[in-house]
């Protein structure tokens, strides 16, 4: 799964708003031999400023935790 915030309707370029920052976003799950799931998120800013901004805003965590809420809906324990 891929998405980036560079591009908006249409596929045309847009200008990121300040304080924002560009970045494409890759998704890869992979199903594992012995069962299980391997997920792995690859986050590619358009410069070193923007990662550190992401970071600030607690990237890590935040996806950390929308990964458990997504796991919790697949395996029906969401209610």
């Amino acid at each position: 799964m891929v998405w980036t915030n560079l591009l908006g309707p249409g596929f045309k370029p847009q200008a990121i708003a300040h304080p924002g920052f560009g970045f494409v976003c890759e998704l890869q799950f992979d199903r594992l031999p012995e069962g299980g799931t391997r997920y792995q998120a690859h986050v590619h800013h358009v410069d070193a400023a923007g990662r550190d901004a992401h970071a600030a805003m607690g990237f890590h965590e935040g996806w950390n935790a929308a990964l458990n809420q997504l796991v919790e809906m697949v395996q029906g324990n969401d209610r």
